[in-house]
């Protein structure tokens, strides 16, 4: 998820990875604030604080520089505009049609696909 961020909005950040300017370096970059929202948001988890408990107990080695849940609350709110641009560019590439078993076929919520046996 982070390098569909980072490739989304490459055009936008710094160097760091950040959309604004911070005047200490945070723990975790904007890009990846954004990619932790959106895995959030496709987990379908409400509660930031659980999520965030999940990623200390499940995935310390994964994620070693956590960040608090006031501070992720906060820039999440603040980067919902580029958040929004992320999701839609990855909507948009997968409606753009997905290959199951080597066919291709376009699809969507209210459709099933054709050909999606092996």
């Amino acid at each position: 998820m982070l390098q569909i961020t980072n490739s989304a909005l490459k055009q936008d950040m710094n160097q760091d990875g950040n959309l604004h300017f911070y005047p200490r370096k945070p723990k975790l970059s904007d890009a990846e604030i954004i990619a932790l929202s959106l895995c959030q948001e496709c987990l379908g988890i409400d509660s930031e604080n659980w999520f965030l408990a999940k990623l200390k107990s499940d995935y310390r080695d994964d994620f070693p520089s956590s960040v608090h849940i006031t501070n992720y609350n906060k820039r999440r709110k603040r980067l919902t505009a580029w958040t929004e641009q992320v999701n839609r560019r990855l909507a948009a590439v997968l409606n753009e049609g997905v290959c199951i078993y080597g066919r291709q076929c376009a699809c969507s919520r209210m459709q099933t696909c054709q050909g999606t046996t092996a």
